[in-house]
């Protein structure tokens, strides 16, 4: 993952630790999630990712995706947790390993060749967003003449 991208995503993590998941925007949750994930395919823990984290947030994830501009992803995303919730069924515990393994190398296939667009798009993203820049704009000391 870039450093942008990984400086991006342990700000809002730093944020959310100290200020509580209501400090969040839309647009960082966002950004938070579609980092996450970037992180999670380049690291190899894709599986642990989907198998740790709750649907719903899977789902805020295809919406992330959706809102940066990279639909493939989230379409990928959405099917995966359509997947993850029949094998969550009851009767189906002892499958859900296979399944996971499945659906892990599925959506890495889907998603390992667009990384850097993807990564590109969260970026672009996040400098679009007008409650982000005049953040940042605030933060910037012109010196003195």
């Amino acid at each position: 993952m870039s450093q942008i991208v990984t400086l991006v995503s342990g700000a809002l993590r730093y944020k959310l630790t100290r200020e509580g998941v209501g400090s969040l925007s839309a647009v960082e949750w966002h950004l938070l999630h579609v980092s996450q994930f970037i992180d999670s395919i380049e690291r190899e823990r894709l599986q642990l990712l989907l198998a740790d984290t709750p649907l719903a947030e899977l789902a805020w994830l295809a919406e992330g995706l959706e809102a940066i501009g990279a639909p493939e992803p989230a379409t990928a995303i959405r099917v995966a947790v359509a997947d993850l919730n029949l094998a969550n069924t009851p009767g189906e515990g002892s499958r859900r390993s296979v399944v996971l393994v499945e659906i892990t190398a599925r959506l890495r296939t889907a998603v390992l060749a667009e990384r850097g667009t993807i990564e590109q798009k969260l970026l672009d993203y996040a400098f679009r967003q007008p409650e982000l820049t005049s953040e940042t704009e605030a933060l910037v000391v012109t010196p003195p003449a």
